[in-house]
């Protein structure tokens, strides 16, 4: 019951489940997406600290969502 406030309901588990067969689609759109943001804060003469960290901290996120099946498959089996 704690989950649907969060917007993790019976629903969402059907939703994500029909999307499975796009993930590599998803890969390479968020892989694309980082690459250019990471491309157009680099390019500005002065960046604000705040763009790069936050930038940082979605990269970082994004991997880790990203490696969250392997790490499941491969080292929380019990």
């Amino acid at each position: 019951m704690f989950l649907v406030p969060l917007g993790l309901g019976g629903m969402s588990g059907l939703f994500a489940g029909a999307l499975g067969r796009y993930r590599n689609l998803f890969v390479i759109l968020a892989v694309i997406m980082l690459g250019l943001a990471h491309y157009l804060v680099d390019k500005k003469e002065h960046p604000h600290i705040v763009e790069k960290v936050i930038l940082w901290i979605a990269t970082v996120m994004t991997l880790v969502i990203l490696a969250y099946p392997f790490i499941q498959t491969n080292f929380l089996t019990y």
